[in-house]
């Protein structure tokens, strides 16, 4: 999808936050996503009024650092 801004500052940083409410998670639903990297996935969906303006999609990775 491409976006077009109207107006940028030239030489600026932007950035995008994304804050989600997170649901307790019990201990053997937590381990299985530790075992199981990029199986844990969500789709989340931006509407203006009834449009849909963009969907991005996620894989995410728990395991430890090493």
């Amino acid at each position: 999808m491409n976006f077009n801004f109207l107006f940028c500052i030239p030489n600026s940083t932007n950035t995008w936050e994304h804050i989600y409410t997170i649901p307790e998670i019990d201990e053997a639903m937590r381990q299985e996503m530790i075992d199981n990297p990029f199986q844990t996935k969500s789709d989340s969906f931006y509407f203006v009024g009834e449009q849909l303006v963009m969907h991005n999609k996620a894989e995410y990775d728990y395991s430890p650092f090493d």
